[in-house]
Formats: structure tokens, C-alpha cells, sequence
């Protein structure tokens, strides 16, 4: 067996390390090489891990060096796990912690987590937001390059077992260079995809401040709209630019500031009252009014009111709520699942409505 330890050069911001756990020391990042898919007929020949210690990453490689060694490597493995509080991987939940159990299963060692040490899976984490970043997939791969995370190491998997039986043939230096290569900018590279939460932790609310402003334009009929644009400092800069939509709104990352665009729509809509049994319907004026004032009205003109047509109807511009905690809220119609907010010049500046608006917003992506 060869093991191998090596510093990191990498800037990965420590905020994103805590949203793993709080004290970064106490995490480790792992990645395994095996021969193939399966533990059952494949073998493990490199366990790779990192971990912060006096201010820097290091990393530590154990390399299989010849077959008899695998049994050994899994032995520290699990020894090692035991000394922090979180393990960090990518698709370790359907790759790397299986083979690793199976592979112990084999040996009849004993492997099982244990409760006090956190489990992350990368993979697990950040496909939750593939409607935000919108990559071609999710490969760890295509992680660091969306985060323009430079490698010396030009292999894939299935490249190197190949390489690692040729070496087991022939013992080459220049061969064995190749995988631990590939390995150590592994795990490097899964220790700076942790730059991504700088765009998560930022849609969770995490930034610096914000302002906020009406603009009127005019679409090329002539119809104008408003638009509540937000100009947003983060906490951070953002690794690369990148720009979402959705129906809500358009959210531009880019170096430490963030724009979020949200259009008015307007429409005529309807504010549905909560007791229908305290309304009359006017079919004729096609809307509800209380039963202290339909009382005035002839029987012939008024009904009982259900929920679905006890509304009044109200025109303006209206912008999609999210969500928002605002006390009046219009729809297309009852069964609408959006609901709408109209705008008036006081509300569009009420800091609380607005920092409620611009989270509410936020989540949405």
C-alpha cells in the first residue's frame, strides 16, 4: 500500500463549508477508484480524501499498491470516518458507500456509519436546484467546470482501470502518477464544488442587502408595465455568471451582485371574500355584496353566494405574490393556484412588505 499526502491549492469559501458543519476541521471529503460498477467482481485500488488543517487542504491517497492491500485500505477507512463529524462525497449514496460496503461485506469487516458523523451526498444536495444552474447534467465533472474549476487530470473512470491493471503487470511510475492524478483532482475538486452553495445559501436569503424600484416601460404595442427590479449585494462573489427565469421573475448573478426583475401584469381580477354565507352574488353586476347591503337589492337580482362568485372585481397592475404574507390577494378565478397582489405606490415601498416579497421571490427558483 502507498499513501500519499498532499496540500491543496484552492479558495473555497468557509461559509460554504459550514453549511456542512460548523467547525470545517471536522469534515472529510472522500472519493474511491474501483476497476468497475460492481464490488462483486470489480476491486477498490484508491481511497482519496481531504480535510482542513492549519488553514489549508490537505489531502491523503491510499493507493493499492498490490490486491492484497484492499482489506487494509478499508480497515483505516473506517477507522478514519470515526474522527469527524461529517463525510462529504458525490453520488456516494448510490456508488461509493455501497461498493465500500459490499467490498467490507467481502472481507467480513464490520461497516456501518456511526450516528455521530454526518453524511453528505453532493449530488444529492445540488440536483435539488437543476432548475436553477440548468446543466447539461450533473456530473461532478460538470460542476467544476460551471464553477470554472481548472484540472491537471484528463482520464475518466473508465479510463484508468485499464491503467491500474497495466500497472499491477508492470509496476510503472509514470502509470501509477496517472492515478493518483486523477484522484487528487477528485477530491479537490469535490471540496471546491462546495463554491455552488454561494448560489444556494444566497437563494436561502444568505446576503448582504438590497434596494428596490419601480421602473415603467412599454412592450412594442404600447402597453406599459411596471417592473420591480432589485439590486442585490451578496456576501460573496459568485465563481461564474449565470442568469434563471421562471414565471416569477429574471435573476441575474454576477460578480458580488445579484438582479432580480419581477413584471406587473395588468389585469382585471377578482378578491374573493372568505364567507360566502355573509354575501349575495348580482349576477348582473357580476359581483358579491354583503348581506347588510343586499338587502336593499330585489330578490329577483341577487342569489345566495357561493366561493367561487363571492368576489368583486378590481383592474390594475398586479405582480404574482409567491407566497407572500400580504392581506389582499386577487385571482384569475377561484380554483387559480397563483395568486396576485396589486400594486400601489405605498405598499411598493413598505420595507417590510418588500423584504418578505424579495424572499418569498427567492424561493421560488
Amino acid at each position: 500500500m502507498i499513501t500519499r499526502k498532499k496540500k491543496i491549492t484552492l479558495n473555497v469559501n468557509k461559509k460554504c463549508l459550514k453549511y456542512i458543519h460548523d467547525d470545517i476541521s471536522s469534515i472529510l471529503f472522500f472519493d474511491i477508484e474501483t476497476t468497475g460498477f460492481s464490488a462483486k467482481s470489480s476491486d477498490l485500488y484508491m481511497i482519496g480524501t481531504g480535510h482542513y488543517i492549519e488553514d489549508a487542504f490537505e489531502t491523503t491517497q491510499y493507493f493499492v499498491e498490490a490486491l492484497e492491500d484492499e482489506e487494509h485500505i478499508l480497515n483505516i477507512f473506517i477507522n478514519l470516518i470515526s474522527n469527524y463529524k461529517a463525510i462529504v462525497h458525490y453520488n456516494g449514496n448510490t456508488f461509493d458507500i455501497p461498493f465500500i460496503k459490499t467490498k467490507c461485506e467481502q472481507y467480513g469487516i464490520e461497516f456501518n456509519i456511526p450516528e455521530s458523523v454526518k453524511s453528505y451526498d453532493l449530488y444529492k444536495e445540488i440536483i435539488k436546484f437543476k432548475n436553477v444552474f440548468n446543466l447539461p447534467d450533473y456530473r461532478q465533472k460538470s460542476i467544476e467546470k460551471f464553477l470554472m474549476i481548472e484540472r491537471d487530470d484528463e482520464m475518466d473512470g473508465g479510463d484508468l482501470i485499464k491503467i491500474y491493471k497495466d500497472y499491477l503487470k508492470e509496476t510503472s511510475d509514470d502509470l501509477k502518477e496517472t492515478l493518483f492524478l486523477h484522484n487528487y483532482d477528485d477530491v479537490r475538486g469535490l471540496i471546491g464544488i462546495m463554491d455552488i452553495f454561494k448560489y444556494i445559501n444566497f437563494l436561502d436569503g444568505e446576503f448582504a442587502d438590497y434596494t428596490a424600484e419601480i421602473r415603467v416601460s412599454a412592450d412594442s404595442e404600447g402597453e406599459s408595465s411596471k417592473e420591480l427590479f432589485f439590486r442585490i449585494t451578496a456576501c460573496d462573489y459568485f465563481p461564474a455568471e449565470l442568469t434563471v427565469c421562471n414565471k416569477f421573475g429574471i435573476l441575474k448573478f454576477k460578480a458580488d451582485k445579484c438582479f432580480l426583475s419581477c413584471r406587473s401584469h395588468p389585469l382585471e381580477l377578482k378578491f374573493f371574500f372568505n364567507n360566502p354565507k355573509d354575501y349575495y352574488y348580482l349576477p348582473s353586476e357580476d359581483m358579491a355584496v354583503h348581506k347588510s347591503v343586499a338587502i336593499y337589492v330585489d330578490k329577483n337580482y341577487r342569489k345566495k353566494a357561493t366561493a367561487s362568485n363571492c368576489y368583486v372585481k378590481k383592474q390594475g397592475d398586479f405582480f404574482l405574490s409567491a407566497g407572500c404574507r400580504e392581506k389582499k390577494l386577487f385571482k384569475t378565478d377561484y380554483k387559480d393556484p397563483d395568486d396576485y397582489i396589486l400594486y400601489s405606490e405605498e405598499l411598493f415601498q413598505d420595507k417590510e412588505f418588500l423584504d418578505n416579497y424579495l424572499e418569498c421571490i427567492l424561493k421560488t427558483f
